[in-house]
């Protein structure tokens, strides 16, 4: 939710954790949790091979789990297309690291295609961990694992009976007067409110960071985290080969930091989160190993209000106004360096890939 009065600061930056917390797990290994969903309450049964008719998994743990449960999964592979319960498709499967399948559409994962892992083929064997040698480069998207806000709103058809001209008339003044002082991103979320449909507005993360420094400043120290939590293991790569590591930070509560800015007032609070993988090469000639560091940042927010903003409030009530939410996504940023310049925490950020220069 976000409120946009013109209010004291109360302090100079809050960083709330929302839903998750953040252990060294969340960043040791590469297999990924995702939730029983989209059954009608019946499970799944899980398979030997990525086919809907495959024979039930005999190896060893669970040979199905209920709605709510949580598979691990270790690596994706193409397999035969599957609907749900609510109409989404794929051909994507996920394998256990005990060899057990399903089609992804049977869980959450915030997409219906690939979700980053890597496929099941790059690796030895069902129960390996580690990737074959020649792993390339990552070159594929960066998406996220599904937004803070997953319950979609409904928009509330308009009811023409009850008289809310005036609110209206307020509102939109107030929208007017956030684009004669240049609160451009404001007003157009003002005047989205007002005129609907709803749905899904998107905006550019990388603008929004640009102009809010502790943001910016929050982003690169996640993005920093996720190089550290794998350095030692980097370093224990085999050095004739190559492997690729990937870090996910969750949700975290954001609070723009300057009332008298656009930011503040088109967003104020809202969550982000970051994702990316970094890739290190077989040595060279020289001893020296390439690295690929990728990442992208995510924003998510819901435009809606309290009955404290009554004339908000009270629109959105009767459909006069459709409350709605704010994806963001950076670019994908594409960092090269080498192993013997890489220190995490001297590793710049980058909001945007056209002003990043190559170490």
């Amino acid at each position: 939710m976000k409120t946009w009065r013109l209010i004291p600061l109360v302090a100079a930056l809050v960083v709330v954790l929302v839903g998750t917390t953040i252990a060294p797990s969340a960043f040791a290994n590469d297999e990924r949790e995702f939730p029983v969903m989209f059954t009608n309450g019946l499970g799944i049964r899980l398979r030997a091979e990525p086919s809907y008719g495959a024979p039930t998994f005999s190896g060893t743990g669970a040979k199905s789990l209920p709605e709510g449960a949580v598979f691990v999964a270790q690596c994706e592979e193409y397999g035969d297309w599957v609907t749900n319960t609510v109409g989404d498709s794929s051909n994507v499967y996920m394998r256990s690291a005990e060899g057990a399948w399903t089609s992804s559409v049977w869980l959450y994962t915030g997409t219906n295609g690939r979700t980053g892992l890597p496929l099941c083929s790059e690796l030895t064997k069902p129960g390996a961990t580690k990737i074959v040698a020649g792993d390339p480069k990552p070159t594929g998207d960066i998406t996220t694992d599904g937004w803070a806000y997953d319950d979609t709103l409904v928009s509330i058809p308009f009811n023409p009976n009850v008289r809310l001209e005036a609110n209206r008339d307020n509102v939109a003044a107030h929208c007017n007067i956030q684009r004669r002082v240049g609160y451009h991103l404001a007003a157009d979320l003002c005047d989205h409110y007002l005129r609907g449909p709803g749905g899904i507005w998107v905006l550019d993360t990388s603008d929004v960071a640009a102009r809010e420094e502790p943001l910016r400043a929050m982003f690169e120290w996640q993005m920093r985290n996720g190089i550290d939590s794998h350095m030692s293991d980097i370093k224990k790569v085999d050095p004739d080969k190559a492997k690729t590591f990937s870090w996910r930070t969750g949700w975290f509560g954001y609070e723009a930091t300057a009332p008298l800015t656009d930011v503040y007032q088109a967003l104020r609070k809202f969550s982000i989160a970051q994702k990316g993988d970094i890739w290190v090469g077989p040595r060279d000639q020289a001893g020296d190993r390439p690295i690929q560091i990728r990442y992208r940042s995510f924003l998510v927010d819901r435009y809606d209000f309290n009955a404290e903003y009554f004339d908000e409030w009270i629109l959105a009530q009767h459909g006069w106004a459709q409350p709605f939410e704010i994806h963001g996504q950076s670019e994908l940023i594409v960092y090269e360096t080498t192993l013997s310049k890489l220190d995490p925490w001297s590793t710049p950020f980058y909001a945007k890939q056209d002003v990043l220069f190559i170490k």
